[in-house]
């Protein structure tokens, strides 16, 4: 699900998306890469606690729209 906008009148950002299914809830941290790993859950991704920037949370809901066999929203814009 590509997200491309214009940045200005001649640099462009195409962002990618990709969803995935993890085989396992187990999660491994790369130490070198990151300082902390979490699942969320769907009440999760609104909570102010964790500052989950919006675009982040749209296509997390997404993925699990997707995932629950609902229709997609992104198929509006």
């Amino acid at each position: 699900m590509p997200h491309i906008h214009d940045i200005t009148d001649t640099h462009r950002h195409v962002g990618l998306t990709y969803f995935a299914r993890a085989k396992s809830a187990q999660v491994k941290l790369a130490e070198q890469e990151h300082d902390d790993i979490k699942w969320f859950s769907q009440e999760d991704i609104d909570n102010p606690e964790f500052a989950i920037l919006e675009d982040i949370k749209f296509y997390s809901k997404e993925a699990l729209r997707q995932a629950q066999g609902k229709p997609s929203k992104a198929a509006n814009l």
